[in-house]
């Protein structure tokens, strides 16, 4: 999961910088650095990776308490 948050971020953030959007980015309100630009990409995709890293951990405990219960 946080492989893919992280390409996500990388490649929206290109795509943005790329067609001339260098306004205010909504992800900069939850990664503190990030910004539309060659180096908020990088800054994003480690930022992303991060989320999504612990996201999948969350959810996978989660689904593995889950299953232990219907078992």
């Amino acid at each position: 999961m946080g492989l893919m948050e992280a390409l996500l971020i990388f490649a929206v953030t290109i795509i943005l910088y790329l067609q001339g959007d260098r306004g205010e980015a909504y992800l900069s309100r939850f990664f503190p650095f990030y910004e539309i630009s060659p180096s908020g990409a990088f800054i994003g995709l480690i930022e992303g990776y991060l989320d999504g890293f612990i996201g999948g951990l969350i959810l996978a405990f989660g689904y593995n308490m889950v299953m232990k219960l219907i078992k």
